[in-house]
């Protein structure tokens, strides 16, 4: 029997178009989403690899405190694992002062506006680490903190550098003040002796004069004594030079002055090797410049002119205005040098070779004379070519006319009759009858010197004492006209000395003369700073305590009559 098939039909009811809409847009919402958070899932993987890569300590922290996260640099630096940080507090994953640390950080960031730093030196099982910290708080859009960070840069490499560098440093300056210290010790121990020989020299030189055979080789002995001298000062110079501690003054000084000064200092030089020495007058020209020691350094250029030239050779010094400055030409027509010598040439102890020149000399001269004027705001120039002769010039600001000029800078010698104190009577000649020097010296053989360079003086009655308190108590008791005074007393500096003197009412206004064999700058201003009348350094020079003396009324020369040195 045939089933009979009936037609099947579906006839679901339509959906309603909003329900489809609101389907749609859930739909889309949630796949918003999921985009969303797969943004974030990379944005925060990118966020991991960057803090795994960089060599900063670095956290973020919610604002409980509790670790969100930290970097690779951060885990490794502390020793600790990424599970026993995220998730946990300060005190329960880091050691007390760490966690102490950085929880008063990330505070006081929470509480501010800004990036706090902090230098962290943390303790560690593996030794100190010093870090350089930035902690700051992210705010939302109502700035309310929500979260506190950390970035910080281990520096702990860099500050071991700095504090070895910082000791070398000390070290090498500690080193610099003992060979100051040496130097200058030195120098006083080498000036010592130097004084007898010198002093005692030119005595025989004077007193042999008309003696060629006693008073050419003590000629020799005293061109090698100051020669030494010279040499012990130009190491003196550039020891402070190097140590800061050499100080020049602008003043304005009058150039042909100084030229003609100069060139009279070296005329024996000159004539002893025929040289002729020429100056080119010109205007009154004024520069600013240290008069000592721009002094210093034309005599340096003109003594290595007449040294480095040829018998009968020739020596000219200009001077030229350009614009601002003035130009002091040395020019002369000696050895020359080749472009290799003059690379060299400002190079301390670098000399000719012997080759070249014998001239006696350690090679330091020029290299101070640059360093002097460079200090003085001015440079030095040269040219030269072999067997052609060289010219060096001195550019320096040239001073106003109107500023009064400074013709003479070499130590004076102030001062009348009234302010000093003398009321001797004079004779015919107009010189001091009888001036009685108070010399205070511990050292017999400068006592010996003193008392031999004065023998030949008119109207000296030399005074003697071998310390401070014999000193004090002859001045008081004699009223001397004029006290020399050497600062190396065994018993009382000679400062303390003068400083009693002039605490004295009899003797507050005896003129009182420094002596001493420590020539450094220092040392002489503070010297005149203290109130001494002026400055005499060891070894002596005749024509020194000559003018000393001469400022005192006393006539120079003389055949000794009348002198009455004594004790």
């Amino acid at each position: 029997m045939e089933r009979e098939a009936y037609p099947v039909t579906s006839a679901s009811p339509p959906v309603p178009t909003e329900e489809l809409s609101i389907v749609n847009q859930e739909l889309q919402d949630n796949a918003e989403m999921l985009g969303v958070h797969r943004g974030l899932r990379e944005s925060e993987s990118r966020l991991r690899q960057i803090m795994d890569k960089s060599p900063l300590w670095a956290y973020v922290k919610d604002r409980a405190g509790s670790y969100q996260m930290v970097s690779h640099r951060f885990l490794v630096g502390l020793g600790v694992a990424l599970d026993q940080v995220v998730g946990h507090v300060d005190e329960q994953c880091l050691p007390d002062a760490v966690a102490r640390l950085f929880r008063q950080a990330d505070h006081e960031a929470m509480c501010r506006d800004d990036v706090v730093e902090r230098e962290h030196h943390l303790s560690l099982e593996t030794g100190e680490v010093i870090l350089l910290a930035q902690h700051f708080a992210l705010r939302d859009e109502k700035g309310l903190a929500y979260a506190a960070c950390m970035k910080a840069l281990d520096i702990t490499r860099r500050k071991r550098d700095e504090y070895r560098l910082a000791k070398a440093r000390d070290e090498a300056e500690r080193a610099n003040r003992a060979k100051n210290e040496f130097l200058s010790h030195m120098s006083h121990e080498l000036r010592t002796p130097l004084n007898a020989i010198l002093g005692f020299s030119q005595i025989l030189e004077h007193e042999h004069a008309e003696d060629p055979a006693v008073s050419e080789p003590i000629g020799e002995i005293l061109r090698a004594g100051w020669h030494l001298l010279a040499l012990i000062n130009d190491i003196l110079d550039l020891s402070m030079l190097e140590s800061g501690r050499l100080h020049v003054q602008a003043d304005s000084v009058s150039v042909d002055a100084l030229i003609q000064e100069c060139v009279a200092t070296l005329r024996q030089a000159a004539q002893a090797k025929e040289i002729t020495v020429t100056v080119v007058s010109g205007p009154e020209w004024l520069v600013r410049a240290d008069p000592t020691r721009l002094r210093q350094v034309l005599i340096n250029l003109l003594s290595n002119a007449i040294k480095y030239n040829h018998p009968g050779g020739t020596v000219r010094v200009s001077v030229a205005r350009q614009r601002e400055r003035l130009l002091i030409s040395v020019e002369d027509d000696g050895l020359g040098m080749t472009p290799e010598q003059i690379a060299n040439l400002f190079r301390p102890f670098v000399r000719m070779s012997r080759g070249v020149c014998s001239e006696d000399g350690i090679g330091i001269g020029l290299s101070l004379s640059l360093r002097l004027m460079q200090m003085m705001g001015g440079e030095i120039r040269v040219e030269s070519a072999p067997d052609q002769g060289s010219v060096f010039t001195l550019d320096l600001l040239r001073a106003s006319t109107d500023e009064p000029a400074l013709k003479d800078a070499s130590l004076g010698f102030a001062g009348s009759e009234e302010e000093v104190g003398l009321q001797d009577d004079r004779d015919v000649s107009g010189c001091t009858r009888v001036l009685k020097v108070l010399y205070v010296e511990d050292n017999p053989a400068n006592l010996r010197l003193v008392r031999r360079m004065l023998v030949h003086r008119p109207g000296i009655r030399l005074l003697e004492a071998v310390d401070g308190q014999s000193g004090l108590a002859r001045a008081g008791a004699e009223r001397p006209g004029l006290i020399l005074l050497d600062l190396g007393l065994p018993d009382i500096h000679g400062f303390e000395v003068l400083r009693r003197l002039r605490a004295d009412r009899g003797t507050a206004g005896i003129p009182v003369v420094a002596v001493s064999a420590d020539a450094g700058e220092l040392r002489v201003t503070e010297a005149l700073e203290r109130g001494f009348y002026t400055y005499i350094e060891k070894p002596f020079r005749l024509e020194v305590l000559d003018e000393l003396l001469s400022a005192f009324g006393q006539c120079r020369g003389g055949a000794g009559k009348g002198a009455s040195p004594g004790a």
